[in-house]
């Protein structure tokens, strides 16, 4: 039979059971979470300033190569948005996404 008691202590440790194994994890994702280094900050500046470069390029060219667009796409906006990137990157790409493309000529 269900007490009083044994349901108050039955919602008690399930309600601090949930609040131990939020803690756990909290701290889990933590140690997880990259660490803000001189050499990550420095890759995620080159890549920015490579893709806004490219942008750029692209955007005043007027078009771009659907080989190229791969390359800007795989190589580059993909591997900073991944570093944590701010939405410049995003918005100089959709700018570039608007852009006809075009086969390379060989």
């Amino acid at each position: 039979m269900l007490t009083p008691e044994l349901l108050t202590t039955f919602v008690v440790a399930m309600f601090a059971s949930t609040g131990f194994w939020t803690l756990v994890n909290n701290i889990y994702q933590e140690k997880r979470k990259p660490k803000e280094t001189p050499e990550r900050r420095a890759l995620l500046g080159l890549l920015h300033e490579n893709l806004m470069g490219k942008c750029n390029y692209y955007i005043n060219q007027g078009w771009i190569s659907v080989e190229d667009y791969e390359d800007l796409q795989h190589y580059i906006y993909e591997p900073y948005r991944d570093l944590g990137g701010n939405g410049t990157g995003e918005r100089a790409l959709s700018e570039v996404n608007k852009l006809p493309l075009h086969r390379k000529e060989k």
